[in-house]
């Protein structure tokens, strides 16, 4: 966790010093967004598109890993004021 918590450190202190976007109509949070991911795992990358094969998440490991993006997101969010976002994809984890 601490790992992850350097890196949205390191995310955030340089997104924030790049120009925002133009805003968009119905858009409620200015730019830049911080994006988190659950990628980086073979197991999962193989079987990405085939959810019948795909490996699933345990209740408990889901439930970690929706801690640790909260975690993740309050950080960047009250310490840099930035909204994160999830990136869903093929691959990610489900339960």
């Amino acid at each position: 966790m601490e790992h992850l918590v350097r890196q949205v450190d390191d995310i955030c202190s340089l997104i924030i010093k790049l120009p925002p976007s133009i805003h968009e109509e119905g858009q409620q949070f200015p730019t830049p967004y911080p994006v988190l991911i659950d990628w980086g795992h073979d197991e999962r990358d193989y079987t990405a598109g085939h959810p019948d094969d795909a490996k699933r998440l345990s209740p408990e490991g889901w439930n970690n890993m929706m801690t640790h993006i909260r975690i993740l997101a309050e950080h960047a969010w009250t310490k840099y004021g930035v909204r994160s976002v999830v990136h869903p994809h093929a691959g990610g984890y489900r339960i």
